[in-house]
Formats: C-alpha cells, sequence, structure tokens
C-alpha cells in the first residue's frame, strides 16, 4: 500500500513540474497567468501589495500589485533546461538606484590622530 501511495504522489509531483513553464513567464504578468504557466504554488505570503508565490526545489514568483515583478525558476528545471547551474536572475525589474552618500554629523566630533 505504501508503494502504491509513493508512486501516485511521485507521479503528481513529475506530472505538475512537466505542465510548469517556466521559460514562458515575463515581467508584468498577472496572477492568473502565473497560474496557468507554472501552476499552483505550494505555498503563498501576502504582505502590504505583495505577493510570494513558493514553488519546490527553490523557485518562486514575487507580485507587486498583482503583477509578476521577480522570479526564480526551480533548480531543477532550470539545470534540465539549460545544461549548467541555474540563474538566479531570470525575471526582474532593474536594481534600484543606489542610496545617496551619507553626510557626516556636525554635531559628533572626530578624534584626530595626534589626540
Amino acid at each position: 500500500m505504501a508503494r502504491v501511495l509513493f508512486l501516485i504522489v511521485g507521479l503528481t509531483v513529475a506530472a505538475h513540474e512537466v505542465r510548469a513553464d517556466w521559460a514562458g513567464l515575463r515581467l508584468g504578468g498577472d496572477e492568473t497567468e502565473v497560474l496557468a504557466q507554472v501552476g499552483e504554488p505550494l505555498m503563498s505570503n501576502f504582505s502590504r501589495g505583495w505577493a510570494t508565490w513558493i514553488y519546490d526545489d527553490g523557485g518562486y514568483v514575487a507580485f507587486e500589485a498583482g503583477r509578476a515583478v521577480y522570479w526564480q525558476v526551480p533548480r531543477s528545471v532550470a539545470a534540465a533546461s539549460s545544461g549548467k547551474s541555474p540563474s538566479r536572475d531570470v525575471g526582474q525589474l532593474p536594481a534600484p538606484a543606489a542610496a545617496p552618500a551619507r553626510r557626516a554629523d556636525p554635531e559628533v566630533a572626530v578624534p584626530s590622530e595626534g589626540s
């Protein structure tokens, strides 16, 4: 009985991974499109306009205001499709601009080397 259950679970997971099309994801895709491309996530997190859908083997999709803004392809899918180590920047928006340089506080005295 345990073997049959293990086989059924294994086939279900394999069928899910075969159906998932991570290469078809696009920036700005809505949650319905992502669901159709890669299927149901294992779990989801929601906070202040952001959502993260988490998948097996390190895969995830991040949404801002319901639109895909970043994702990471699961390691097994990336390795199988490219024959090399998976990329961590499969889909992402440009990096934010660097923070402005911090100015020294004039109230704080900095000791000199001779002191």
